[in-house]
């Protein structure tokens, strides 16, 4: 998940890239806070897919 996560901060606000560096960096135990990262990767990987056909 760590290429993904990269390239989703990459594409992320600079708030959206806060809140998930700091879910990432000090909720890392707490699977509703890690549900949201992989959320949040997930959505900006389906629009990539979709930008690209």
């Amino acid at each position: 998940m760590t290429l993904p996560l990269i390239y989703s901060l990459s594409k992320a606000s600079w708030l959206e890239k806060r809140k998930i560096i700091g879910i990432v960096k000090n909720n890392n135990e707490d699977a509703a806070k890690i549900k949201q990262v992989i959320d949040f990767v997930k959505n900006r990987v389906v629009l990539l897919m979709q930008t690209k056909k």
